[in-house]
């Protein structure tokens, strides 16, 4: 599957996916340019959140921040002699601060140094193989698979299929929603983002953020459906110079916080909030310290305790 020649010299380095709401429509399109297969599964909890993943023959590709971690499955590898002429080959994109090899940008073992893959071979019974590289450009993996398609005897043109690149394009493109304007009052706005944002016991569905005088952060919430019986829930909190002053969890409320309650915004809900401080810089400050608020429990939570057996 030929790539087209970067129009800068940066052009062709991955672009950084950490806490990135739509890393999967980026994954998806990476895996499809370098024709290797796309694998469903589970949203990551990592510092990219994403669901899919790719594999190639014995090969599993998934997604670091800047690059991709492929590893080939046990006793399973690329032959040491084929490792070395695709560490070796030219890199077809010229400048001055491009790498003069592919072993530049298809590292050996993920090492920074770009090792040669004699010094990180592994011994199996076929012989000496490498089994891991972290690639860092789009070129990079278009090679890598282009070997491991060559080495496997399977179809130039790859084993994504359009059809399946489509639905997945398409679902995935159906959960990313962008953050709008709920309401606007005197001089508060109410922005809102309804997402789906699945958790083992309920399923985020919206999120609420008010700001005040275009800077300040007056509120945020987060509202949620229960998975077992649907049912709805609420929590909110108010904030005055980046202090919590007061909460709503639907069947009570106060003034202060909660003493023992949980973290409100962990991993998986940052990221939506990052893209707010982007539309509305002039609250970016303000948000992050109501964020990192949330972020901590209360000063008086406690974790349940594991139970053997359980």
């Amino acid at each position: 599957m030929a790539l087209q020649k970067p129009n800068s010299e940066n052009d062709d380095k991955m672009k950084n996916l950490a806490g990135e709401t739509k890393a999967d429509l980026h994954i998806l399109k990476e895996l499809e340019e370098a024709g290797v297969e796309v694998v469903e599964g589970e949203r990551s909890r990592g510092e990219v959140p994403y669901t899919l993943t790719g594999q190639l023959a014995d090969w599993n590709f998934s997604r670091a921040w800047y690059y991709w971690m492929a590893n080939a499955e046990n006793g399973k590898g690329l032959p040491l002699e084929v490792a070395t002429e695709l560490h070796n080959r030219k890199y077809p994109v010229k400048g001055e601060r491009q790498p003069k090899t592919y072993g530049q940008v298809i590292r050996v073992a993920g090492h920074a140094g770009c090792p040669p893959p004699e010094e990180w071979a592994t011994k199996t019974s076929h012989g000496k193989v490498i089994d891991s590289y972290h690639v860092d450009a789009q070129w990079g993996l278009n090679a890598l698979a282009g070997v491991i398609r060559t080495l496997h005897n399977m179809a130039s043109s790859g084993t994504a299929d359009p059809k399946e690149i489509k639905r997945l394009h398409d679902k995935i493109s159906s959960l990313y929603v962008e953050w709008e304007t709920d309401q606007q009052q005197d001089s508060v706005e109410w922005l809102k983002k309804l997402p789906t944002i699945a958790y083992d016991d309920r399923t985020v569905t919206e999120l609420l953020v008010a700001i005040k005088d275009e800077s300040e952060i007056a509120s945020i919430a987060k509202k949620w459906k229960d998975n077992q019986h649907g049912l709805g829930g609420i929590a909110q909190h108010f904030f005055k110079a980046g202090q919590i002053t007061g909460f709503n969890y639907g069947n009570f409320s106060g003034p202060g916080q909660i003493l023992n309650r949980g973290p409100e915004i962990d991993e998986r809900l940052r990221p939506h909030y990052e893209e707010l401080k982007t539309l509305r810089p002039n609250a970016a400050d303000s948000l992050e310290h109501c964020m990192q608020e949330l972020e901590k429990p209360g000063p008086e939570y406690r974790p349940k305790p594991d139970f053997p057996g359980e």
